[in-house]
């Protein structure tokens, strides 16, 4: 009886092992290679500082569920940043490293890569954290002071001459003007002949 109670204790830790280790990778945390900033500021298109306005999401793409993040800019250190309102989007799965935890009303550095569609998207790897001043002082320290984002100045406009046509001279604009004066003087010299005609 002894002996049938070891080999069933011995079969429930081994099926209870199997149970765990099968489970693990659909539950493997995200792990981030260690970078210096000088790395993180290299591998990003563009890197900023700004206040996130609005975090919204989960929200499907794809087969990826997204996490999205209006970020209002107030420093540019790196990239082409020309608007004062940027969104970043990120995985919405922790364990795929998304950016799960940025708050509204707080200041990041926000390190981010542009997609083929030209979105910016950022992860927990990529350098992203509350704006501290030791990482604001390194990031400065590699690009420089930054610059407000600036927007793009309008285009000037253009004037196309229609069917090669001249402009009309000042005579040509003139004259129907001059016409009606010309009448209207016509007009009250005959008025004040009749009211002469009448008094004689």
């Amino acid at each position: 009886m002894v002996p049938l109670l070891q080999r069933l204790l011995v079969l429930l830790v081994v099926g209870l092992t199997l149970t765990i280790v099968t489970d693990a990778p659909a539950h493997a945390a995200c792990t981030c290679q260690r970078r210096s900033v000088a790395q993180q500021v290299e591998r990003a298109d563009a890197v900023f500082s700004g206040t996130v306005t609005m975090a919204s999401g989960p929200t499907t793409s794809g087969k990826q569920q997204l996490m999205s993040y209006d970020v209002k800019v107030d420093r540019v250190y790196k990239g082409d940043i020309t608007s004062q309102t940027v969104t970043v989007k990120s995985n919405a799965d922790p364990a795929k490293c998304g950016l799960t935890g940025m708050t509204a009303d707080t200041r990041y550095l926000v390190f981010v890569r542009a997609n083929a569609q030209g979105t910016f998207v950022a992860d927990r790897c990529s350098g992203t954290a509350p704006a501290t001043s030791t990482k604001t002082q390194k990031v400065v320290a590699i690009l420089g002071e930054g610059s407000t984002p600036v927007p793009p100045k309008p285009d000037k406009a253009t004037y196309t001459r229609v069917a090669d046509s001249d402009p009309p001279d000042l005579t040509r604009i003139a004259a129907p003007g001059a016409a009606m004066v010309l009448v209207g003087l016509l007009g009250l010299m005959v008025f004040a002949a009749l009211g002469r005609t009448r008094r004689t």
